[in-house]
């Protein structure tokens, strides 16, 4: 599920950091910010995304934003 070259996925108090998972595999990690009109999602993938990869990024993150009721900004 993730490459030990990537990492850990853990914090040091125990609490997962939110993941990109495509295709089963763990491909980086994302944090958001709530701003008044929008969510940022960061993205920190450990490769370039391809970008079929990149598409479905995007439509997670559409829902994710739909969800808060507020449109989600990828970076």
């Amino acid at each position: 599920m993730l490459d030990p070259a990537h990492g850990r996925l853990v914090s040091g108090n125990g609490i997962f950091y939110p993941t990109i998972v495509l295709s089963g595999q763990v491909a980086g990690t994302w944090k958001r910010e709530l701003k008044e009109e929008s969510v940022v999602i960061t993205l920190s993938p450990f490769a370039p995304l391809k970008k079929n990869e990149r598409q479905a990024v995007a439509l997670a993150a559409e829902r994710y934003g739909k969800f808060l009721g507020k449109p989600a900004v990828l970076v």
